[in-house]
């Protein structure tokens, strides 16, 4: 299904790129209303979220959903829209409140691109904004630093991960990967078949997946497997990165849609290291939209692109 949408959605970026970016734009504007409406009306009713059942939307569920929106959103403020600027601190926020933690920290990644971007771009704009970024960056410290629910949620519990001589809450996720890992050596070639990695994790009372994609990929397709899905998403980020780099240069309008794949295609390579984004078609389906469009796109004045 990725495959086939991003297939899908480069051809139709390569003929008519603006009418895709409107697309793109009105589905993301409707998922922006319903989702972001719903954040709210579980923190009226039902408060922050003390584990992944107590929303609609559990927090994983509603942290990854929220990266490729993000992404988007980003992309285009950086442009210079000032509605989703608006939008990428709403979702960067919703997708804190959930108390996500990979999602999370890869929102606030997304956000120090975009500075860099920036910076790299007008150092007077980044100047202008210095005083709401330092307010941003003096919450996130202050948030982190105290006992909240979101530091509880990243530092207590099993601190079994260290981070940059910080340990971290893995959730008995090295348990997981321990039993997994072992379970792959004995087919590390070729792999054990397709779903084989839920009944490894599945030995460890409570669990189902393996939380970690390359981990998943590994044990159910092998070393074969694997390289050939690292190949591919390797492939396609270097491409988004050549497409950005032209646009920014040329300051194409279609820029901010090369930008806002490469960001969801990073932010899925990093959420499949501790997460099973993979597997889930609310985040994978968004995520082949805006790589699709970020691999397709060759400028509004250009020529239609084969692919």
């Amino acid at each position: 299904m990725f495959g086939l949408i991003v297939l899908l959605c480069g051809a139709l970026a390569a003929r008519t790129p603006s009418t895709t970016d409107r697309a793109i734009e009105r589905g993301i504007r409707w998922i922006d209303g319903v989702t972001l409406t719903l954040v709210a009306l579980c923190l009226v009713f039902q408060g922050l979220p003390h584990d992944q059942t107590t929303w609609i939307l559990g927090a994983r569920s509603l942290g990854l959903l929220g990266l490729p929106l993000l992404s988007w959103h980003v992309a285009q403020a950086h442009a210079g829209s000032r509605r989703s600027m608006v939008f990428a601190w709403l979702w960067l926020m919703a997708i804190g409140l959930s108390l996500s933690r990979m999602a999370t920290a890869i929102g606030l990644l997304y956000m120090g691109i975009a500075l860099l971007l920036q910076f790299r771009r007008s150092a007077r704009t980044l100047v202008a904004r210095a005083p709401a970024i330092a307010a941003a960056t003096a919450t996130v410290l202050l948030v982190l630093a105290y006992e909240t629910p979101i530091a509880d949620r990243m530092f207590t519990g099993d601190t079994s991960i260290e981070i940059a001589g910080i340990a971290v809450n893995a959730s008995g996720r090295s348990r997981i990967w321990a039993e997994v890992a072992d379970s792959a050596m004995k087919a590390p070639i070729v792999g054990q078949g397709v779903g084989s990695s839920i009944d490894a994790a599945s030995r460890i009372a409570g669990i189902g997946h393996p939380h970690n994609d390359y981990l998943r990929v590994w044990h159910d397709h092998g070393f074969i497997g694997l390289g050939l899905f690292g190949l591919a998403f390797v492939a396609m980020f270097g491409v988004m990165l050549r497409n950005l780099q032209r646009s920014e240069r040329r300051r194409d309008p279609i820029a901010p849609t090369h930008l806002a794949g490469l960001l969801a295609l990073t932010g899925l390579l990093i959420a499949c290291t501790t997460d099973n984004a993979i597997i889930y078609p609310f985040v994978m389906t968004p995520v082949a939209v805006l790589v699709g469009a970020g691999l397709g796109a060759r400028g509004y004045g250009s020529a239609p692109a084969r692919l």
